[in-house]
């Protein structure tokens, strides 16, 4: 009998301890990235961007080639977004002795998207009252968008953590 609340408080615990937003959604989603990963013989490309909301109005974007399950490939852009045209205000490409030698504000480092639905899961949606959260999965039921915004905090501007994954594509 004790044996049996031992396991029946375990669970309990284990289960609060993994609970996060938007979980069933995510899980389809990572659903439809496996078979993607599969079908690609896990050699991809996706870019991974995130818009600042500060008075700049600028997009950050991370472009990752992945080849046989390993980041072979990065390249950056910082492009300050206007109605009169997009201006590229940084950029770069590492590959071979350089990869990973630059790092990316506000991106990941050496992701493949694997690891990236890992740190989304554990770290992005994983729940707090005190935040509000989005996810969603428009990239052919893989993730398209994920955020996490303070409920609490009162700012003026880039008060959220979210990105944008666009292009996933085989190679």
């Amino acid at each position: 009998m004790l044996g049996m609340l031992a396991v029946t408080l375990f669970s309990a615990c284990r289960k609060d301890k993994d609970d996060f937003a938007y979980e069933d959604e995510y899980n389809k989603s990572y659903k439809a990235w496996l078979a993607f990963k599969a079908s690609a013989g896990d050699s991809y490309s996706y870019v991974l961007s995130r818009e600042r909301s500060n008075v700049s109005k600028e997009e950050l974007r991370l472009t990752t080639t992945v080849v046989n399950g390993k980041v072979t490939k990065r390249a950056f852009a910082r492009i300050k977004i206007a109605q009169s045209g997009n201006e590229v205000l940084e950029e770069w490409t590492e590959e071979g002795a350089t990869l990973g030698s630059h790092e990316a504000p506000f991106l990941f480092g050496l992701l493949t998207m694997d690891q990236f639905y890992g740190h989304v899961r554990m770290e992005i949606l994983k729940l707090n009252s005190d935040f509000e959260y989005d996810f969603k999965a428009e990239n052919n039921g893989m993730i398209s968008y994920v955020s996490v915004k303070s409920k609490t905090l009162i700012c003026i501007d880039d008060c959220y953590s979210g990105y944008y994954v666009k292009d996933i594509q085989k190679l």
